[in-house]
């Protein structure tokens, strides 16, 4: 199986690296042989297939990136944005899921408020990557600056790693039921998602 990957910043695609804490954490829950290209949501390669009308900003884009996948012949596409607190991200997400602009199977997630968030859920998985003693986070979607938070606990560890790797070794040993049941909102849904790309045996 054949899957484009796209998300909006670098810490999660690490589009320089071998792989990325996006990729791991998708490939934990497909079939080891799938294939995976990444591409940033702002990527200009998706002006090749224009979506006109009256949605809005961030549906279109995400439109866009549906029907190029398409075009391209991919076999799935998954798409994480950040919520940001906006509510017309929420309702572009959730809008998009069913919809017919293009039949590629997809998996949209919409991380609370954002991406790194999903990173403070598991604080053994934390300890364990970072190399010292990190406690229990509050919820991870109420945190308002979940990114300033990851940096001070990096800042607090004797490795010396760049966020993208860190993140990388932080899904690497995150125990994903544990990250299902304290972001509830935003990578339960988007797990199901992904699960139900896989191919059934």
């Amino acid at each position: 199986m054949r899957i484009l990957l796209v998300s909006e910043g670098g810490h999660e695609l690490n589009p320089d690296g071998e792989t990325s804490a996006l990729m791991e954490m998708v490939r934990r829950l497909l079939p080891p042989e799938t294939e995976f290209e990444r591409r940033k949501v702002s990527d200009k390669v998706v002006q090749q297939t224009p979506v006109r009308g009256k949605s809005l900003s961030h549906q279109k884009r995400l439109m866009m990136w549906l029907r190029w996948a398409e075009k391209s012949e991919y076999d799935a596409v998954i798409i994480v944005i950040d919520e940001d607190g906006k509510t017309d991200r929420r309702t572009a997400v959730a809008e998009l899921h069913n919809s017919q602009v293009a039949t590629i199977p997809r998996a949209l997630g919409l991380a609370i408020r954002m991406f790194d968030a999903w990173m403070l859920a598991d604080e053994q998985a934390l300890t364990t990557a970072l190399d010292h003693s990190v406690s229990r986070q509050k919820n991870p979607e109420t945190i308002k600056q979940p990114k300033d938070v990851l940096q001070a606990l990096l800042e607090e560890s004797p490795c010396e790693m760049s966020r993208p790797d860190a993140y990388l070794q932080i899904v690497r040993h995150c125990d994903l039921d544990r990250l299902t049941e304290r972001c509830p909102s935003g990578f339960a849904p988007f797990r199901q998602a992904v699960e139900q790309l896989a191919p059934e045996s």
